[in-house]
Parts: structure tokens; sequence; C-alpha cells
């Protein structure tokens, strides 16, 4: 998973996650001028939780992509 702004520009902070319900997760966070990622887990017989922040703005799936 990667979180991507609609366009370059000034650095801010960005930040992609992606996680299971064991609690394992992949995280990329800091200060970009574009995108945040690639982030990975093993979602094989589980469900998994992902989300992205892009400075103010955040987006967040629980329990979604079950397999």
């Amino acid at each position: 998973m990667v979180v991507v702004r609609h366009g370059s520009g000034a650095v801010v902070a960005v930040t992609a996650w992606i996680g299971r319900d064991n609690g394992v997760q992949d995280v990329d966070s800091g200060r970009y001028t574009l995108y945040a990622g690639p982030v990975h887990v093993d979602g094989r017989g589980t469900c998994v939780d992902w989300g992205g922040v892009i400075h103010d703005r955040e987006v967040s799936r629980w329990n979604s992509h079950c397999g």
C-alpha cells in the first residue's frame, strides 16, 4: 500500500500503514514531498486494517480485504 499526494510540493508529514488483527504491521512515516510506502503484510486468512496520513488529513479502514 502507498499513500500518494496529488502532486509534489513542500515537504510534509506523510504516513502509510497496514496491519493484521494479530498486531503484525508495517509503517512508513516521515517528511516527504510526494508519497510514503510501500508497506506490506501477509493478509492470507485474516482481515487487514490500513490507512494513511498526509499533513493533517487521515484515512483509515478497518477489517477490510478479508481473505
